[in-house]
């Protein structure tokens, strides 16, 4: 599951390339442990370890 959001996370911020702050929100439910994996998923990679994670409002998004 949180591979699958990753991948989906990648794709939508390639859309917003160019822009000086860009992210996207999470659109599924995430548990925080459920967050903080997917923040060390991003981590672990290479060329896409300056994505953060975070919740605003309640919501999770992802910030590059």
């Amino acid at each position: 599951m949180l591979e699958k959001i990753k991948e989906t996370i990648i794709v939508k911020l390639a859309q917003n390339e160019g822009e000086e702050i860009y992210g996207c929100e999470i659109e599924e439910d995430l548990t925080k442990e459920q967050a903080s994996k997917l923040q060390e998923m991003f981590l672990a990679d290479i060329d896409n370890n300056a994505i953060e994670i975070r919740q605003i409002k309640g919501r999770w998004e992802a910030v590059y």
